[in-house]
């Protein structure tokens, strides 16, 4: 099953090399943090929903509603 980042970035229809440069690292620690979006800064989850627009913000704000529950 994918994560939510990886549902995220799918339905916003960025590459992963979008979403690497709008964090400001090299695609190999991308696809790290992508198996394990646990990681990532708010100010990296900030910079990922403004790039990935509606469709990614969406899913992300789900993921934070899943941690409320």
């Amino acid at each position: 099953m994918k994560n939510w980042l990886t549902r995220a970035r799918e339905a916003s229809g960025l590459t992963a090399q979008q979403c690497a440069d709008a964090i400001d690292l090299p695609i190999s620690k991308y696809a790290q943090v992508e198996r394990h979006p646990g990681t990532l800064t708010l100010n990296e989850i900030a910079a990922l929903a403004r790039v990935m627009g509606p469709a990614g913000e969406t899913l992300i704000e789900g993921a934070f509603d899943s941690l409320r529950a």
